[in-house]
């Protein structure tokens, strides 16, 4: 019947042969006694011949069993080899994945311990460059408060300067629409005087005409005692038009008189103006606001640079116009001449750049020497440069535009003070 020892497995029962086996499957050793006890119950029943052919069928269904239990054990063994193969090769790979890991796992280390320092570097370099940045930006703060504060002292002390100088020029107006009337009403009698005058001499020649007339009468013999007496007229009236002609001369050296003493009241009055102004501005006892300014908070402090600002404004806007309409009325006060005679055109506004070196200012037909007028001896320099914060201060510029309105104004009284009016 074979070999039990080589049955290691369960064997995989046939429906076909045994079919009471398929609900309880029996090992091989288990169905043959069984075969056995059921052949001797039916041995009655049935004969040899069918209990051998049932026999060697059995025989034969084992033998063949036995053959597919042994492929399968073979099947099973050359499985086993190959997952062993297998799972010798995955051992393998597992290691050299762990060992790559474990590299890749150093690898990350070192490149997170660089990345890191570099960062660290990095965030340093930019908190150094922070301070840096700081403390340039808060040296930059503090010039500018500490130019804050010039400016504000600077600022209110030119309003001060402002008002005095207005109502100096309001004075200086004043006497000179005074100097102007007077002038006007010594032209009048000037004019009345020589209306006289004329009437003086057309009576004279009247006379002179009837005297000659009366001398040829008198030349006739009847007529001699009226030739006497009328010489004795002749005499008087001789005497008459000298004394008229005296008086001539004394009436136009009196006019001549009157006006020297007229354009000295219009040149004194706005070159002492001028000059108690700039003593004012350069004395360095004026009073400031620093001490108010000091005691202000940061919104006011700005509130009123803003309103200066404002007053720069406007002020720079009145000159312009002030400039314009000497412009448009008579341009020639703002001709300028070099000591060499050459012209180099008009005085600019504040905000064009010109360079002026001149000695005489000359108007129509006349020029005012700068040696009668002590402020404008020098007037190089006379035009303002851009007024930019970066490159000159506020100071320099409210400066500079101080000494611009003091020329300008000595310029226009001097010459043509009734551009004021228009203005």
């Amino acid at each position: 019947y074979g070999n039990d020892e080589e049955f290691t497995g369960v064997a995989e029962p046939d429906s076909s042969v045994f079919p009471s086996d398929t609900v309880y499957p029996r090992t091989p050793t288990q169905r043959i006694p069984n075969t056995l006890k059921r052949n001797s119950y039916l041995q009655s029943a049935i004969s040899t011949e069918q209990v051998e052919q049932q026999l060697q069928e059995t025989v034969d269904e084992l033998q063949k069993r036995l053959e597919t239990l042994s492929d399968q054990k073979q099947t099973t063994t050359e499985r086993l080899a190959k997952i062993q193969s297998e799972n010798t090769d995955l051992k393998s790979r597992l290691l050299s994945l762990e060992d790559r890991f474990h590299d890749l796992e150093g690898q990350q280390a070192r490149t997170a311990q660089s990345e890191q320092q570099r960062y660290t570097e990095y965030i340093n370099q930019k908190d150094r460059t922070f301070l840096q940045e700081k403390e340039v930006l808060q040296s930059r703060i503090n010039a500018i408060e500490v130019e804050l504060k010039q400016t504000h002292n600077v600022n209110g002390q030119m309003r001060k300067d402002v008002k005095e100088l207005k109502q100096k020029l309001d004075d200086v107006v004043f006497q000179l629409r005074d100097s102007q009337i007077r002038c006007n009403n010594l032209a009048d009698d000037n004019e009345k005087l020589l209306e006289q005058i004329r009437l003086q001499n057309e009576e004279l020649e009247a006379e002179k005409l009837y005297n000659t007339q009366l001398a040829e009468q008198l030349s006739h013999p009847p007529l001699s005692r009226t030739y006497s007496r009328t010489g004795s007229i002749l005499k008087a009236s001789e005497i008459r038009i000298e004394d008229l002609v005296a008086e001539l001369q004394g009436l136009k050296s009196e006019n001549e008189k009157l006006k020297r003493e007229n354009k000295e009241l219009r040149e004194n009055p706005v070159v002492a103006g001028v000059n108690e102004g700039r003593h004012l501005l350069a004395s360095p006892d004026t009073p400031s606001f620093a001490a108010e300014l000091e005691v202000l908070s940061k919104d006011e402090l700005m509130k009123k640079l803003k309103e200066q600002f404002s007053i720069n404004d406007r002020l720079r806007e009145y000159i312009e116009r002030m400039l314009t309409v000497i412009i448009e009325n008579n341009p020639q006060l703002l001709e300028v001449t070099t000591s060499s005679g050459v012209s180099i055109g008009f005085m600019g506004m504040p905000s064009i750049n010109c360079q002026q070196q001149s000695s005489l200012i000359t108007t129509d037909n006349k020029s005012v020497v700068p040696q009668n007028l002590p402020s404008t001896e020098s007037i190089k320099n006379d035009s303002f440069s851009p007024i930019t914060t970066t490159k000159e201060p506020l100071v320099k510029m409210n400066r500079q535009l101080r000494e611009y309105i003091d020329r300008l104004l000595v310029r226009i009284l001097t010459n043509d003070p009734d551009i004021l009016e228009k203005q």
